[in-house]
Order: C-alpha cells, then structure tokens, then sequence
C-alpha cells in the first residue's frame, strides 16, 4: 500500500498519462497503430529499469509489474477514449472530452480534501482502553491496529496536513461529526502542542499550583512523542518508527512494568535522547520518547514522565 499522499499523486499522475494518450489519438485524424503499440510497451516496461537498479527481489518485481500493468492499463484506456471522442465530436468537445479523465481525477481529489463543519474538524475524543482523551486535531494524531490485533473502527491521521483529509473525514464519519467518542487500541501523539502550552502557562506565571510539579518536570524532562496502548500482552506494538518494540516487550516480559533506557547521544553530552515505558492506567501503557539536556544529578526521566503523561491527561480529558 502507498501512503496516503504518495497514492494521491499517483492518481493525478495516470489521469495526466491518459489525458496524454487520450489527446494523442484524439488529434491525429488516423494514429498509427505501431505507435500506439509502442506507447503500451513502453508504458508496461518502464518501472523493470529502476527495480534493476534498486535490485531484483520479489518486493521490486512485484511492484515492477503492478506499476507497469497499471501504466499500460491507464494508456490503453486513454487511446480508446480519445480514439471515440474523434469520432463521435469536433475539435472543441474533443479537448474537453480528452481533458475529462484529468478534470475528473481533480475534482474527486478535491472532493476529498473537504473536511465536514463539524466538531471533528476541531477534536476528537478518543477511547484508549480505559483511557479517554479528547485530542485537537493540532495534536497531529495518528492511530494503527497492532499485528494480530482484531480490526479498529479508524485507522489513520488526525491531523492539518492536507495529505491526512481523507482520513479526518473517515474519522468524522465514523464519530458522526464528532459527537460520539471513536475507540481504538493505539495513538500515536506529538507533544508539541501540548509542550508549547504547558511552558507558556508555567513563563506566564499563570499555572495553578497542581501544574507546578508538571513545570519543574519540563524543565528536566521534554517528551517529543508519546504512544498510548491497550494491547494485549504477545502482540507486538506498533511503534511507527519511534522506538525498538522488541526491547519493550522483552523488558515487560522481565517484569520491568515500567523503565526508561537511554542512547548514547550523536550531539555530545548536551542532547540525549531516551525512551520511557510506564503503565498510566490498568488497561493502558505509554511509550514516550524523551529528549535530556546534560546530565543532572539526581534525575529521573520515567518519574517526570508520569508527572508529565498525568498533567496531560487531565487538560485532555472530556468535557
């Protein structure tokens, strides 16, 4: 499977390649067929010299041949199309009638890009197990099913970016606007929305005084990214990238409910970064990845963590 906003511009590209081959035929009063031949076969070859270079395995074979069938599939229908509309219109309806594939991609990609006026567009309440969290979609949330896990209601980003629309309107289909929490068994979260917030309050002075532990603990302590699970124990975890799954579920095995392990640091002792697992409810764990200034005396980057995921879930608890 494509990305989201990879598949996206694969569609506009083969509705460009059959508005080309559609024109093709469609201004020539009788195309040579060895031409159109020639089209076809190149279009099917033309993805076997990048799976050369990349190297032949049966990952680059498969998509050679997908991609190739693909480009040859959209040529050929683009030959027909154009080929039709020279016989049955004239010139004028001919450009708007071989422009058709391209005007008709755009308009369904545009139709996708449009998010519902509805609570959705601005948060989400989200069901982690027992957890509940009502998310902006500023958050940049994004949600997948554990292998071997059942099926999730939604699966994807919550968020401003234009290549995640689709997914927001998904989610607001399945929330019905909104209204109704979505429950799933993963999100994956930045903190920096929350960390912009949370060090205004504290600079500001305006920070009650059950967020000041939440202060000092920023001050030592910066989480970058945190993943909330209810997964069952043995199924691996989706950690998109953030983190080694193997080393958390060996340490969980081992009885290390709760741990952080730090890497040794590529920026000199001024920057580390460490990942910190903990059990935040009875049904839910966090994985947060953290960044550390030098080291202090004394510090504890998994009990600022807890203070840190507690002060966050209650700004983001329901209303």
């Amino acid at each position: 499977m494509f990305p989201l906003h990879e598949s996206t511009s694969l569609l506009l590209v083969m509705a460009a390649v059959a508005a080309s081959a559609a024109a093709f035929t469609a201004f020539r009063e009788r195309p040579a067929l060895t031409l159109c031949a020639i089209l076809l076969i190149v279009g099917a070859a033309w993805p076997w010299p990048v799976a050369l270079f990349l190297g032949l395995d049966h990952y680059t074979i498969g998509a050679a041949i997908y991609a190739g069938a693909w480009t040859a599939g959209v040529l050929l229908a683009g030959l027909a199309w154009g080929a039709l509309a020279r016989r049955v219109a004239g010139v004028l309806p001919v450009v708007l009638v071989t422009l058709a594939p391209w005007l008709a991609g755009s308009a369904y990609l545009l139709e996708r890009q449009r998010v519902p006026d509805a609570s959705c567009a601005a948060e989400v309440e989200f069901h982690v197990g027992d957890l509940k969290l009502t998310v902006p979609r500023g958050f940049g949330l994004r949600s997948v099913a554990a292998e071997a896990a059942p099926a999730q209601e939604w699966e994807g980003s919550y968020g401003d970016g234009p290549g995640g629309k689709p997914h927001v309107r998904a989610l607001c289909r399945v929330t019905k606007g909104g209204t109704e929490p979505i429950e799933v068994s993963h999100i994956w979260m930045s903190f920096g929305s929350f960390r912009r917030e949370l060090e205004a309050a504290c600079e500001s002075g305006a920070a009650p005084s059950s967020r000041q532990p939440a202060c000092a603990a920023l001050a030592r302590t910066e989480p970058t990214i945190v993943q909330f699970y209810a997964t069952p124990e043995g199924i691996s975890l989706p950690s998109l990238g953030q983190f080694n799954p193997d080393l958390i579920a060996q340490a969980r095995r081992d009885g290390e409910r709760e741990g952080y392990i730090c890497g040794d640091s590529t920026r000199g002792p001024q920057l580390r970064y460490c990942t910190v697992w903990q059990q935040v409810t009875p049904e839910v764990f966090a994985v947060s990845s953290v960044r550390l200034g030098p080291f202090q005396e004394g510090e504890d980057p998994l009990a600022d963590s807890v203070i840190l995921l507690e002060d966050l879930q209650r700004e983001l608890s329901p209303h």
